[in-house]
């Protein structure tokens, strides 16, 4: 067991500090460095990987070499210079013009810096240089570069590490790995999608054991994942999609988590946009909020300021309100913001399940880009906001009230179609109640409810639409004028009244009959 681990072990450095059978150099003559120095032309394997992940991944990302690598066979000994893209860098600052690579190597890296063991700093293995917030000597310098790099459209004599990235196998995780030539890059991440710290390692040669080995270049990134999250809230209704009432105020929320840029990079600046559906007409300081900060209007300007200091702007252009922060240090990570939202229109809106499509976003410019847009990455959220229709199938000419958890909706009437509806409202329960029915019917007794949204049953052909059948009975069945029915009524009441004649007539000649017999007997 104890064997089989050895072995392990053996293969596992083996992988990690691949051999050198050869160093091999470039046979350029140009490419010099001192006497008997030529450039060293080996290759290793570079890998970032991704902090808060757990992975390997170069696709991310785009690699600048800084410093290269010269041999000299017969002393068997390296030094190292500054590449000609750096070297030009340097010479036109007139703040780092007079850097020499021995200075390089000796500058303070700061606290977030990780080596296995001290080679010459910057040239270890493991390099991380630089941090969010602190500001130190090879951080500011890597910083430059970096802008210079961006300003000057550099990036195209930058190796993409996702470009020929692939996956392989290691002794203890996949990983993605890039194949570049021994010396020391600097590595930016190819969008503004997430913010990284500087970050500058080296694939580097290295004796062991009386052999050349090549260090793989491994960076731990620091990364800070930027975020946007929009909530609506109308009445009990609350959730990134939600039904609403149309007309009725809708409350926006929206939860932001800020980049973390490089204390050192040359723009922090975002924008957030609410879209064009925000109510900007109706601003004040009450209805726009930004947790932790004061909005107020200067000079037709609105100013949003934290501690009394300005910090940016708020402002309603190209049909969309966006917050316009100048630079998040002090900040804090995340913010919340309040809003008014346009209420849905319900001659207008779109009914039923596709919804009202919303969207609020977070612009993140490029640390190092400056005022240029070039460099901008968009993370947007989107959502849906949901209305429907109530439809009553009755009698013409009938009224109803439409109520919800006791409170009035609105009215509707039927038309001469058979139909009457009532647009425009959020999901649910509704109780329906006949207030008037038409001339010759009776009311109907008893309300009904319908169920509007998730777990109704929908119209066929018109989408958001939700039935419910409520039609009228008549008071009696009564003849029409003109009718066969009213000939046959009008005949026996004749006949009814000339009996009735008859039979008094014959009652009266009787009558007056037996009188004249009775007189008769008397005498």
């Amino acid at each position: 067991m104890k064997k089989g681990l050895k072995i392990l072990l053996v293969l596992m450095l083996f992988l990690y500090f691949p051999k050198v059978k050869a160093i091999t150099i470039t046979t350029d003559p140009s490419m010099t460095y001192g006497s008997g120095y030529q450039l060293v032309t080996n290759t290793g394997d570079f890998r970032v990987y991704i902090e808060g992940v757990g992975e390997y991944d170069n696709s991310q990302f785009a690699a600048y070499k800084i410093i290269d690598v010269y041999y000299n066979k017969s002393t068997d000994s390296l030094k190292y210079k500054f590449t000609a893209n750096f070297q030009s860098f340097l010479n036109s600052s007139s703040t780092y013009n007079s850097v020499t690579i021995d200075s390089f190597f000796n500058m303070f890296l700061g606290s977030s810096v990780y080596f296995s063991d001290k080679y010459n700093n910057i040239t270890s293995d493991n390099v991380i240089a630089g941090g969010y917030y602190e500001s130190h000597e090879f951080g500011r310098i890597m910083s430059a570069y970096a802008t210079y790099i961006r300003t000057n459209l550099l990036n195209r004599s930058g190796v993409e590490l996702g470009s020929s990235g692939k996956l392989t196998s290691a002794p203890l995780s996949p990983y993605r790995h890039t194949s570049l030539a021994v010396g020391t890059y600097l590595i930016l991440p190819t969008s503004a999608d997430f913010v990284y710290s500087v970050m500058v390692d080296s694939i580097q040669l290295k004796k062991k054991n009386n052999e050349w080995v090549i260090d793989t270049g491994n960076v731990v990134s620091k990364k800070s994942e930027a975020s946007i999250h929009n909530t609506l809230t109308q009445g009990s209704e609350s959730s990134s999609d939600i039904s609403v009432k149309c007309g009725d105020f809708i409350q926006g929320k929206v939860a932001v988590s800020l980049p973390l840029y490089p204390a050192d990079s040359s723009n922090r600046r975002v924008e957030i946009v609410l879209g064009k559906y925000s109510k900007f007409s109706s601003i004040t300081a009450d209805t726009y909020k930004i947790s932790g900060m004061d909005i107020v209007k200067e000079n037709s300007t609105w100013v949003i300021k934290k501690n009394s200091q300005k910090v940016g702007t708020l402002a309603y252009t190209s049909g969309k309100v966006r917050i316009f922060l100048d630079d998040i240090r002090g900040l804090g990570n995340n913010l919340e913001i309040t809003y008014p939202v346009e209420p849905l229109d319900a001659s207008t809106a779109i009914l039923g399940n596709e919804g009202n499509s919303r969207e609020v976003s977070l612009i993140m410019r490029d640390p190092y880009v400056g005022s240029s847009e070039n460099g901008d990455a968009t993370i947007n959220y989107n959502f849906k906001i949901f209305t429907y229709a109530l439809q009553i199938t009755g009698t013409t000419g009938a009224r109803f009230t439409v109520t919800k958890n006791g409170n009035s909706i609105g009215t509707v009437s039927i038309g001469s179609n058979g139909l009457g509806e009532l647009k425009g409202i959020q999901a649910g329960t509704y109780t329906i109640e006949q207030t008037t029915a038409p001339p010759g019917y009776t009311k109907l007794p008893e309300s009904k409810t319908l169920k509007v949204g998730n777990g109704g049953t929908e119209v066929s052909g018109k989408d958001g639409y939700y039935n419910i059948t409520m039609t009228n009975t008549v008071l009696a069945v009564l003849p029409y004028t003109g009718s066969t029915g009213t000939i046959i009524f009008t005949i026996a009441g004749v006949l009814l009244t000339l009996i009735s004649i008859i039979i008094l007539i014959i009652y009266k000649k009787k009558k007056q009959k037996n009188e004249i017999e009775i007189i008769k007997f008397r005498k």
